[in-house]
């Protein structure tokens, strides 16, 4: 039973860092060299291999934040993030800045 258990484990941590874990690297990346669009390319391929992937709802959410014109698409990543990440200091405060700037009072109060 216990060599079921590290089997599966194993399959799950190998399954969790393949092709999107490859993606958001390559986005960061660009992203480090200040090609904005290009690592929003890769962060959206990545998302798409596994839309739950953390590392870059988070970097999607923060670098659309950026953009006044992505707000709402900033608040989804950032959200989708938040509620499994909920100590997140970089995310908090980014949420609420975002929530007061676009009039969600209570929701900044939440955060």
């Amino acid at each position: 039973m216990r060599l079921l258990f590290i089997i599966y484990f194993a399959f799950l941590v190998f399954s969790c860092s393949g092709k999107e874990a490859k993606l958001y690297h390559e986005g960061k990346s660009y992203e480090e060299s200040g090609e904005k669009t290009k690592a929003l390319y890769y962060y959206e391929l990545s998302l798409r291999e596994n839309p739950d992937y953390l590392p870059v709802l988070k970097r999607m959410g923060l670098l659309l934040a950026e953009s006044a014109e992505a707000r709402a698409t900033s608040l989804f990543y950032l959200e989708k993030y938040h509620e499994a990440e909920k100590e997140d200091l970089e995310v908090n405060r980014e949420l609420f800045r975002l929530y007061l700037s676009s009039g969600y009072e209570k929701e900044a109060l939440q955060i």
